[in-house]
């Protein structure tokens, strides 16, 4: 098992930020594209997943999710 698959200690902090996306699409897209791309071509999405500390502004219009888990449990739940 994995912490993707585990109700371990990260699973209700994991899904917190799910729930907080899920009425969302314009941040689910935001996303998804962080995922593929490394990019954000919507500011406001951009601002707002970095403000909930989901994504980190990186040079040259690039970003990434903050951190490792995050990106593996996004890439999962997100279809990504």
């Amino acid at each position: 098992k994995t912490i993707l698959d585990d109700p371990g200690p990260f699973s209700s902090h994991l899904h917190f930020y799910l729930w907080q996306l899920r009425d969302r699409p314009d941040l689910v897209a935001g996303m998804l594209e962080a995922i593929k791309k490394n990019t954000c071509s919507d500011e406001k999405v951009l601002y707002r997943l970095a403000a909930a500390g989901l994504l980190k502004e990186l040079p040259d219009n690039q970003c990434a999710l903050r951190c490792g888990l995050y990106e593996s449990y996004f890439r999962k739940t997100l279809n990504a």
